[in-house]
C-alpha cells in the first residue's frame, strides 16, 4: 500500500493526467482489500500498467520515491548514535554534530556497539564486525530539504517550510547550548516549603509508576515482535497502530497508570525561584503535562476557550466521577491542559 501511495502522491504532483491517476488508484483500492477478499494484486499491477506508471513517473520499472513529500518519511539506516548531548551541538550553528573523533580515532558521538546477530545453528548470539545501526529518514539526515525536491514548484514550497522549521531547530539549539542549570536557592526553599513539599509528593507518585510503565512497554515490544513475524509485510502505520494497542493492554494488564504531574502556578513560581534541584526539574519535565508548563513559561492575558456554562458541565461531569479529564476534554473539543485552566 506504501509503494502505491507513493506513486499516487508522485503522480499528482507531477501533474499526471486523469486517467492515469485512475489506474494508480484502482490499483490502490485492490491492495486495501486484497486480504480481507483474496483479490490478486499481481493481476492488478498488470491490468493497470503499474510498471509502465512507476517508470513514466518515478523513473524505474520497480518504482520509488522520487519527490521530496514521498521521500522525507523513507527510512534507512545511520549508525547507532548516543543519546543528545550539549557538547554535540555547533555552537556557532546550532547543526548536531555526529563526525567528531577522539584521540583513539574512534566516533565518540556514535554507540561504536556492534552487531548482534542470531546464529541459525546454534540459535546463540554472536557480536559481528559490523556497527550497530538504528533509523532515520531522508528528511531527518537533510541538512538542506531542497536536496530532496526534484524541482517542482509544490516540493519547492514544502521545502521552505521545512528548511525554516530546520532553521528554527538550529536557532533553539545554539540557545540551549548557552543555558546555565538551575541554580539551587535555599532559602527560596524555605520560603515555598509547602509548595516544595507537594512537588515531590507529586514526583513520588510518578516515579512510583515507572518499573510498572517499564513491565509493560517489555510486555508490549514481545507482543510486538511476535506480531510482525506473523505479519511480516506489515505497512508501518499498522505496526503504529498495533503497538498503541499492544501497550495500551500491557499497562492494563500490569497496573501501570500514565500519572502526569500537575503543577500550580504557586508551586511553578517556587520552581522559578529555585526552590527545587535542577536534577529534580528534569524529573518532574520527563513526567508533567508540558503544555501547562508551556503556558506557564510563556505568559500571557488567559482567556478561556470554554464557555461559563461549558465550565459547569464539566465540573458536574468530574464531580460524578464516570468520567476521566481526558474523555471530557474530548467531549468538549479542547485539550486536557485547557480543560483543568479554564476549571481552575
Amino acid at each position: 500500500m506504501g509503494v502505491v501511495s507513493n506513486l499516487i502522491m508522485d503522480m499528482t504532483l507531477k501533474g499526471a493526467p486523469i486517467e492515469d491517476i485512475v489506474k494508480a488508484t484502482k490499483h490502490s483500492m485492490v491492495i486495501i482489500d486484497a486480504t480481507k477478499h483474496d483479490l490478486n494484486w499481481k493481476q492488478s499491477e498488470k491490468d493497470n500498467d503499474i510498471s509502465e506508471l512507476k517508470l513514466k513517473y518515478q523513473g524505474k520499472r520497480q518504482g520509488g520515491a522520487s519527490t521530496l513529500i514521498t521521500k522525507a518519511k523513507k527510512e534507512y539506516d545511520v549508525p547507532e548514535r548516543k543519546q543528545f548531548y550539549k557538547s554535540y551541538i555547533d555552537k556557532e550553528t546550532g547543526e548536531i554534530d555526529w563526525s567528531h573523533k577522539n584521540k583513539n580515532g574512534e566516533y565518540d558521538r556514535l554507540t561504536n556497539r556492534k552487531k548482534k546477530i542470531k546464529d541459525p545453528v546454534t540459535g546463540e548470539y554472536r557480536m559481528t564486525d559490523k556497527p550497530a545501526m538504528q533509523k532515520s529518514t531522508y528528511m531527518a539526515e537533510a541538512k538542506d530539504a531542497m536536496e530532496l525536491s526534484s524541482g517542482l514548484t509544490m516540493e519547492n514550497i514544502y521545502a521552505e517550510y521545512a528548511n525554516s522549521l530546520k532553521q528554527m531547530a538550529r536557532d533553539a539549539r545554539k540557545k540551549a547550548v548557552h543555558l546555565e542549570n538551575m541554580k539551587y536557592n535555599k532559602e527560596a526553599a524555605k520560603a515555598y516549603a509547602p509548595e516544595v513539599a507537594s512537588i515531590l509528593n507529586k514526583l513520588n507518585d510518578a516515579l512510583k509508576n515507572k518499573p510498572l510503565e517499564q513491565k509493560a512497554h517489555v510486555l508490549a515490544n514481545y507482543k510486538l515482535r511476535m506480531w510482525k513475524k506473523d505479519n511480516p509485510n506489515a505497512e508501518f502505520e499498522d505496526i503504529k497502530k498495533h503497538s498503541g494497542n499492544f501497550l495500551k493492554e500491557a499497562r492494563q494488564r500490569m497496573g501501570s497508570v500514565k500519572h502526569r504531574i500537575k503543577l500550580t502556578p504557586k508551586e511553578w513560581e517556587a520552581i522559578q525561584a529555585g526552590a527545587i534541584t535542577q536534577n529534580r526539574f528534569l524529573q518532574i519535565l520527563n513526567n508533567t503535562d508540558l503544555d501547562l508548563i508551556k503556558e506557564y513559561a510563556t505568559p500571557r492575558n488567559y482567556v478561556s476557550k470554554l464557555s461559563k456554562a461549558e465550565i459547569s458541565y464539566a465540573k458536574s461531569l468530574l464531580d460524578g466521577g464516570r468520567y476521566t479529564q481526558a474523555e471530557i476534554a474530548e467531549l468538549l473539543g479542547v485539550s486536557v491542559s485547557t480543560l483543568n485552566r479554564a476549571i481552575e
